[in-house]
């Protein structure tokens, strides 16, 4: 971040395209942000775009099952709409910036098309599709950790952690965006349902996790797009061992889910 901010301030980069957030302090001569919601870089931007690849009502998204998750109303699309990549590599050529060749195969595309011959799980308006080779690098990092499912309340899991969205500012109308208050609920504590049943665990139920010797309390919230034996927490990065957590992402540990 830093030498991105020093080439900036020396004149070096002029223009600059980012997908999401970055905590930059200097602005460049043109900034373009694309984001789900509007955060402080995004204000302070010339060009604001909105992005869709987001696990609301709309969208589509890779879960940490690894599967692609997409609404009803996205699969029956406007033809017209251009997609994130089209306007990335439009934005690029007006730019003056190198173009991302899109891909031979559109797999996103052509899952969506043939959601309903592929096998999956499907709940109300949304599909869950297995789609492994388009999650290859979230199956290996999960895979070369050689985790495995709890055998009891007291078992190992992994333990993603991801960043809770609290942590962004310019966000004052939370329910204009989906999914953000469970996105910035520090307290939650998603597990498969499945995991969840075998382990006697009930939705909202308050539990202890510890961790190396350290406790995080939360509640449980039930998710079918993670594996059995993986934990999602978004903490508040309030102390070094939190911060600590959150740098590696992914843990492997001995984690004890206790009644309260």
């Amino acid at each position: 971040m830093g030498n991105l901010e020093d080439r900036i301030r020396e004149k070096k980069i002029k223009n600059l395209y980012v997908y999401g957030d970055l905590p930059l302090r200097e602005k460049p001569e043109f900034l373009a942000v694309q984001n789900i919601f509007l955060s402080r870089l995004g204000e302070l931007s010339d060009l604001f775009l909105p992005a869709s690849f987001y696990p609301g009502e709309s969208g589509h998204f890779l879960d940490y099952g690894s599967r692609l998750k997409a609404s009803s109303d996205r699969l029956e699309q406007n033809k017209e709409q251009r997609s994130d990549l089209e306007v990335f590599n439009r934005l690029r050529k007006e730019l003056g910036i190198s173009e991302w060749p899109a891909p031979k195969k559109n797999i996103i595309e052509d899952s969506l098309q043939e959601a309903s011959s592929i096998s999956g799980r499907k709940l109300g308006r949304r599909r869950y599709i297995w789609l492994e080779d388009m999650a290859r690098k979230t199956q290996n990092s999960l895979s070369v950790m050689n985790w495995k499912p709890a055998e009891s309340a007291a078992g190992e899991f992994i333990i993603i952690i991801d960043q809770n969205l609290d942590l962004y500012s310019g966000l004052e109308l939370p329910e204009e965006v989906p999914g953000y208050s469970q996105a910035r609920n520090p307290d939650l504590v998603l597990i498969h349902p499945d995991e969840a049943s075998r382990l006697g665990l009930e939705a909202e139920q308050e539990i202890t996790i510890r961790v190396e010797n350290k406790t995080l309390r939360g509640q449980i919230k039930p998710d079918f797009g993670l594996r059995p034996g993986v934990l999602v927490i978004r903490p508040l990065i309030t102390d070094p061992f939190l911060l600590e957590l959150y740098h590696q992402g992914v843990v492997r540990g001995t984690v004890e889910l206790k009644n309260e």
